[in-house]
C-alpha cells in the first residue's frame, strides 16, 4: 500500500471514530442527565422509558411515512403522483 493510500485511509478512519464518538456521546447524556431531571421534576425511570419507547415509535412511522411521499410509493406499487400523497394516505 502506498503511503497517500495509507494517509487517506488514516484520515478517513480517524474521522469516522470522531463521528462515531460524538454520536455516541449525544445519546449517552440521556443516561447522564436522567436522574438530574428525575430529581427536579418527579419523573420515574419508567416515565423516561415510556417517554423514549414512544419518541423511537413515532420516528420509525414519520419516517416510513415521509420516505412514501418522497418517492411516490405506496402499497401495491407505485402511486400516480407524489401530490396524491397525503398524510392519511401515507400512514395507512
Amino acid at each position: 500500500m502506498s503511503s497517500s493510500v495509507q494517509r487517506s485511509a488514516t484520515v478517513v478512519l480517524t474521522a469516522a471514530i470522531v463521528v462515531l464518538l460524538v454520536a455516541m456521546g449525544v445519546r449517552a447524556t440521556f443516561g447522564l442527565l436522567m436522574q438530574p431531571m428525575g430529581l427536579d421534576k418527579g419523573f420515574t425511570r419508567e416515565t423516561f422509558s415510556l417517554a423514549f419507547a414512544i419518541q423511537n415509535l413515532v420516528w420509525v412511522s414519520a419516517r416510513r411515512c415521509s420516505a412514501r411521499c418522497r418517492t411516490g410509493t405506496a402499497r401495491g406499487g407505485r402511486s400516480p403522483s407524489a401530490r396524491s400523497c397525503t398524510p392519511s394516505a401515507c400512514c395507512r
